[in-house]
């Protein structure tokens, strides 16, 4: 191709580009325009001794997430203070919502809200919009004026620039705005706004500090907002808020130098934080020294009891490597009576505390904060630590004591105790001669107690500050009521990475005392008023994660539409899964101490002490039908359980073994639960079973069939147990089918032919009673239709009738008063009805969700039996009174059919056994003394 024409081609493409560009700025321009944004930049009016800055890209969005939709605000509005903050948001909200003009205004618009240090005024507030081309301060004012019955006035001019006063009438509320460099600039402090105009003629700015930079370049762009904040001029601003104490202690053990970016997630039931930190020389130790280990999972919640209030963990890896970061970090840095403490140590020990627990200390450490009741801060407060091995660590505390007490000339005897939690489980409790020693090796994390009293669980160390708390902490963990076991903490650590080098919770309706002790006067007051008002936000988390010589920080707020208040128990004892069976309390035949049996729904079943702990676990492979039965097998005073599934006889000894050749398999599926009767009391056992092929089975305590039962065939299956009553010296075996009630004697023999059919309701019951005009023996049945059916032991049949007694009713024939005059219970839908012998209501009980399973009458003495209901979808059980009063405490939190007794020694208290929520076995004191 010639020169010319290549030229020529050349010039074409060249100009077509020209063009190209052209075009593309004549519309950036246009565009630019249209948008109306101006060239001012917001960060330049921010005054640099900013603490805060909170930049939105869509300030009405943002708004109506955050005042209307996110349930959090909604509970924080009823503290007094943030009540009041709220009202003046939402009239923002509704100035968005009500004016097209104002929400065009910041829809879209970069805004930067920057707070400062107003001193005892507390905290002044500037706003910073770059100003839309298209909108002229005339035109601010007319927006003004007619949104809410704004007034405008021209106050001064300062600086060459107008400062104008706002007054929204109805609202009383008072603002001063400016327009200096396409920026419009407002505040509720004329003062700010001053300093905000004279920042715009300067050089220095925020953005322009190359910490502040740095976390800039980490933001979210899409984030409904991103805060910034300046951490080591926070303590300035909560001095007002905290006590001196603890702004002391906030200001020492965590300062921060460099900026912090957080971008802003609002849900509905949550807010998450996230974003990095920058570490620079003045950043505290709690944050720099743990990154120089990898995060790491905080495995030390399966240690720490799930009644914890606060826990703060922190991984450090190798604990020589953090033992010399710390003491770097310490030079020149003043250690309280630490110093003394440790240079005995070493005197003792020749070797300073951090080196010498640097032996067997590793991994993980926790402060734990709890709130046992009525006891001090220090009892309260814990420290664990896991170690390498439990028995080096041992030995390591055990050399100490005995170098101590040889060079003080004393016994190291007097330095170890032992604490019982029951005859089956001891704790030796170490006492340090040392104090401070987890501050010494750890820092200030650490707290400000002494924790001389040392114990170990599994591989962890705990120390506290008395045996009697080092006591009640062992407990928590023996029961498995640990973080790790709970669904509400498992639920919350969800929105957690839960891999970190620093991790720290707290859960906020149960914080009173630690926001007592944090806190000045005036915050305590408004947050017990808050504290009495139902609080739903549940959780508090914050972790720390050192990254590429930064800190990640991730904040995470829960809310819980139920918060619910903990059961106030003697004791909760975790199970593998939820429990669907009557407890049932046992007698150990060796201390003839009380133990609890209990099966959950994974068809395992328990031996749990007095005291709550699992003696033994056992699988089945069905469900127990029934109960069980404590049998003496061996005719030797000592004890087994005795039951029957859907296809086998157990037979278990109290160490959770079969019994010789059982389980036994049963002639035929069990239709019913077994029935145990041994007639003359010589421990001869006879074990009735009805089987699905509709004949009724008799075997001997070794599960063999017993000869001389004549085995009665009923017309359809016996699904409710057989009973055995004794009158005049005869046996009457009583069982029904669906339309029939038979009576045999104890060979199978038939000793009462019933005459009538008795149709079975969806819930029989049998029991021994009075037959009506003569006072003679009677069996009683309840039949379809509300009838009660009276059969004479001579076969006479007499029935009561009942209205407006559904099918599924349950059904008991009982003299509750002690009055000598049976009454008769119904229980249906959500209400106990009682009759009277006469067929006169007595009283109606009702309650707010629904009966759920069959009701059971616990007898305290003649004159006093007592109705036991459940409502398992609200979690809720009720004992009520012969009089139909409910009786005082209840209900009380339960899910099961409950069983009341005394487990040891209790004075007038009996024990409540009941399953509970989240899989836990519950063990309430009742106090039977209490009158209605």
């Amino acid at each position: 191709m010639p020169v010319a024409e290549m030229e020529r081609r050349y010039g074409i493409w060249l100009g077509v580009l020209l063009l190209v560009v052209i075009v593309f700025i004549i519309s950036l321009i246009r565009w630019s325009h249209r948008a109306g944004f101006s060239a001012g930049d917001p960060y330049s009016a921010v005054p640099t001794d900013v603490y805060m800055l909170i930049e939105a890209g869509d300030m009405p969005a943002l708004m109506r997430k955050f005042v209307r939709e996110n349930r959090i605000w909604d509970d924080l509005k009823k503290i007094p203070d943030i009540e009041r903050a709220s009202r003046n948001l939402e009239i923002i909200d509704s100035l968005f919502s009500g004016n097209r003009d104002f929400y065009n205004l910041f829809q879209g618009s970069e805004l930067l809200l920057s707070l400062h240090n107003a001193g005892k005024s507390g905290t002044a507030v500037l706003g910073v919009l770059r100003m839309p081309a298209r909108l002229r301060e005339a035109g601010l004012h007319r927006m003004v004026l007619e949104v809410r019955k704004g007034k405008v006035s021209q106050i001064r001019i300062y600086n060459h620039v107008k400062i104008y006063q706002v007054q929204l009438v109805p609202d009383r509320l008072e603002f001063y705005f400016a327009v200096h460099k396409g920026l419009l600039l407002f505040s509720p402090s004329r003062i700010l706004l001053e300093k905000g105009i004279r920042q715009m003629e300067t050089q220095t700015a925020v953005n322009k500090d190359p910490s502040f930079r740095k976390v800039w370049n980490t933001a979210g762009k899409n984030e409904e907002a991103n805060i910034y904040i300046r951490a080591d001029r926070i303590p300035g601003v909560l001095k007002r808020w905290v006590s001196d104490g603890m702004y002391r202690k906030t200001k020492r053990a965590f300062p921060l130098g460099g900026w912090t970016e957080l971008d802003v997630v609002l849900r509905e039931k949550s807010v998450l934080l996230n974003g990095f930190t920058v570490i620079d020389d003045t950043t505290g130790y709690l944050l720099r020294i743990p990154g120089a280990n990898e995060p790491a999972p905080a495995d030390i919640m399966e240690i720490i009891p799930a009644s914890t209030v606060s826990a703060t963990v922190l991984t450090f890896g190798d604990m020589r490597k953090y033992q010399k970061r710390l003491q770097i970090y310490r030079q020149g840095k003043k250690t309280r009576p630490w110093a003394d403490v440790a240079g005995s140590f070493q005197k003792i020990m020749g070797q300073t505390p951090g080196d010498f627990f640097s032996s067997f200390v590793t991994g993980q450490a926790a402060l734990v904060n709890m709130d046992i009741k009525n006891e001090t801060d220090a009892n309260n407060t814990f420290w664990v630590t896991r170690v390498k091995s439990r028995s080096n660590a041992t030995q390591a505390l055990k050399e100490i004591i005995k170098e101590y007490a040889r060079k003080n000339n004393n016994s190291s005897r007097q330095y170890i105790t032992t604490v019982s939690f029951d005859p089956g489980t001891k704790y030796t409790v170490y006492r340090l001669p040392f104090e401070y020693i987890p501050g010494l090796i750890f820092g200030r994390m650490a707290g400000e107690y002494p924790y001389q009293y040392i114990t170990f669980l599994e591989n962890y160390m705990l120390a506290g500050n008395s045996v009697k708390s080092i006591f009640s902490y062992i407990r928590f963990i023996v029961l498995q009521q640990t973080l790790s076991h709970d669904p509400d903490f498992r639920e919350f650590t969800e929105g957690m990475s839960m891999r970190s080098n620093l991790f720290y919770f707290l859960k906020i309706p149960e914080s009173d005392r630690l926001i007592g002790k944090f806190f000045s006067g005036a915050v305590k007051k408004s947050f017990a008023r808050y504290h009495e008002k139902n609080i739903k936000i549940k959780y508090l988390g914050y972790e720390a994660i050192y990254q590429n010589s930064m800190i990640y920080n991730n904040i995470f707020i829960q809310y819980k539409d139920k918060v619910e208040k903990k059961a106030l128990t003697v004791w909760e004892s975790l199970l593998d899964t939820v429990i669907n069976y009557k407890p049932q309390i046992v007698i150990n035949h060796r201390t003839r101490q009380k133990e609890i049996f209990v099966q959950d729904a994974a068809n395992h079943i328990y031996l749990i002490n007095a005291s709550g702990r699992i003696l033994w676990k056992v699988p089945l492979g069905e469900k127990i039908l029934g109960q069980a039965w404590q049998i003496d097998f061996y005719k030797n005073n000592k004890l087994q359980y005795l039951f029957n599934t859907h296809h086998y006889l157990y037979l278990i000894d109290r160490n959770g073994n079969f019994v010789e050749r059982f389980p036994v398999a049963l002639r035929s599926p069990a239709s019913n639960a077994m029935a145990l009767f041994d007639y003359d009391k010589n421990k001869n056992y006879r074990i009735f079973i009805a089987g699905e092929d509709k004949k009724v089975y008799v075997y001997d305590k070794q599960g063999n069939l017993v000869p001389g039962w004549k085995i009665p065939k009923s017309e359809s299956p016996v699904t409710e147990p057989v009973h055995h009553y004794t009158w005049a010296g005869k046996d009457y075996i009583v069982f029904s089918d669906t339309l029939n009630l038979y009576v045999f004697d104890r060979r199978g023999n038939v000793r009462l032919h019933v005459k009538e059919n008795i149709p079975k309701p969806v819930h029989q019951s049998i029991f021994w009673g009075r037959y009506p005009g003569t006072g003679s023996p009677a069996i009683v049945v309840n039949s379809t239709g509300g009838k009660i059916y009276f059969v004479s032991l001579t076969g006479k049949i007499r029935h009561v009738q009942f209205s407006n007694i559904p099918e599924d009713a349950w059904f008991y024939y009982e003299d509750l008063d002690g009055d000598d005059r049976e009454e008769y219970l119904f229980v249906y839908g959500n209400q106990l009805c009682v009759m009277r012998s006469t067929a006169k209501e007595l009283f109606t009980f009702r309650i707010k969700g629904m009966i759920s399973c069959q009701p059971v009458v616990y007898t305290f003495s003649s004159r006093d039996k007592k109705t036991g209901l459940v409502d398992a979808t609200h979690g809720l059980i009720y004992l009520v009174n012969n009089n139909g009063k409910l009786y005082n405490g209840f209900p009380l939190k339960g899910r099961t059919r409950f069983t009341i007794g005394r487990l040891g020694p209790t004075g007038n208290n009996f024990n409540l056994i009941t399953g509970g929520e989240d899989n836990f076995l519950y063990n309430y004191s009742v106090n039977v003394k209490q009158t209605n």
